[in-house]
C-alpha cells in the first residue's frame, strides 16, 4: 500500500516573535487546515505584545535560495507571501513561485513596479 504524502505549503515571511502573526501563524495555520508548512524567514523583529520596536530584513539573496531550495525538494502545493522588504526580493521570488498557487497575507500589496 502506498503512504499518503501531504504537499507543504510555503510560507515567505517574516518572524513575530509574539507568535501572533508571520512564520509562527502560518505554521499553526497550516497544520489547523491538515497540513504542514515548510518556511522561508524574510526578517526578524524586536517586538513585544505592545509593539515593534525594531525590524531587519535578511539579504535578498539568502531569502531567493532558500526559496529555490523548499521549491526544488519540497514541492510545496501553495505559496503564502508575506512581509518581504523590498522591490527587487518581491520580483525574484514572483519568478521563483511560479507554477504555485499563491495567497498572499492581508497587508501585502504588490508595488507597481514589481509586477
Amino acid at each position: 500500500m502506498k503512504s499518503l504524502q501531504i504537499s507543504p505549503i510555503l510560507s515567505i515571511t517574516g518572524s513575530d516573535s509574539t507568535g501572533q502573526s508571520g512564520i509562527q501563524a502560518d505554521i499553526r495555520t497550516a497544520s489547523a487546515l491538515g497540513t504542514y508548512a515548510v518556511t522561508v524567514i524574510t526578517a526578524i523583529t524586536v517586538q513585544d505584545s505592545n509593539g515593534i520596536m525594531d525590524l531587519h530584513f535578511l539579504p535578498s539573496e539568502l531569502v531567493v535560495e532558500q526559496t529555490k531550495a523548499i521549491i526544488s525538494d519540497l514541492h510545496p502545493r501553495a505559496v503564502k507571501i508575506g512581509m518581504l522588504g523590498d522591490e527587487c526580493l518581491c520580483r525574484k521570488l514572483r519568478d521563483e513561485v511560479i507554477g504555485c498557487s499563491m495567497q498572499s497575507g492581508k497587508k501585502f500589496r504588490w508595488h507597481k513596479d514589481c509586477c
